[in-house]
């Protein structure tokens, strides 16, 4: 942690970068890349600076950083997703075919930052999606889980909806080929 402190140190000085220890989480690789030219320098503070600041990310849920989450913006980077934000403009309605493909885009750009998602995070997501898609019902996206004291048929039910269903049949098939 000293080593980039010092480096990071330098680099502001002669560069005027103006990085803190608060900006420090925050840094990219690009960015990175753009603040550090020698390279051995750059390998070393890349290494250091992802055993510190990507592996405790990936090891907190996601809901810890979920406020940042929207939905129009993920939707925006992808060609289907701006199409039904196109069509949804239109016509007020998501059809069914539309409401999977959402759910897919969505969980795909979360799971690819290697988060794992918990109960919180899927009810703020879909909370999300019903703010911009006020026609949406949050049930569609999001169900809670049951506990057994509460359930009528004395067992605890587990939470479901598009989104916890399609999450989990993604962890199912990621471990049948062994990528988890």
């Amino acid at each position: 942690m000293l080593f980039y402190k010092i480096l990071l140190l330098f680099f502001n000085k002669n560069n005027k970068n103006l990085i803190s220890d608060d900006t420090l989480g925050d840094l990219t690789p690009d960015l990175i890349k753009e603040m550090i030219k020698p390279i051995g320098l750059r390998i070393e503070f890349l290494r250091k600076w992802k055993i510190t600041y990507i592996k405790t990310n990936c090891n907190l849920s996601f809901e810890l950083r979920s406020k940042k989450i929207s939905v129009k913006n993920i939707l925006s980077k992808n060609l289907q997703g701006q199409a039904i934000i196109k069509s949804y403009k239109l016509s007020k309605f998501l059809t069914r075919k539309s409401r999977n493909l959402i759910v897919d885009i969505i969980l795909t750009e979360l799971m690819n930052e290697a988060s794992r998602l918990t109960n919180e995070d899927f009810q703020h997501i879909a909370e999300a999606i019903v703010k911009d898609f006020p026609t949406e019902n949050i049930s569609t996206y999001f169900i809670p889980a049951i506990p057994k004291k509460l359930s009528r048929v004395g067992k605890s039910i587990i939470s479901r909806g598009k989104l916890v269903d399609k999450y989990r049949n993604r962890l199912r098939d990621l471990k049948r080929i062994d990528a988890l």
